[in-house]
């Protein structure tokens, strides 16, 4: 269907489907304080060690 808008034409519009661009490498879970840095040189949480 088409409307006016401010005197332009314009039609109905879908989103059809959706994607993401991340421009870098993915950062694991255990790389993320790395990554981010630590609190006052530590880790934020214990982690289990096996």
């Amino acid at each position: 269907m088409l409307y006016s808008f401010k005197g332009k034409l314009m039609k109905d519009v879908y989103i059809t489907r959706i994607s993401k661009f991340l421009p870098n490498n993915s950062v694991e879970n255990d790389q993320i304080e790395e990554k981010l840095g630590f609190i006052n040189g530590k880790s934020s949480r214990r982690r289990n060690s096996f």
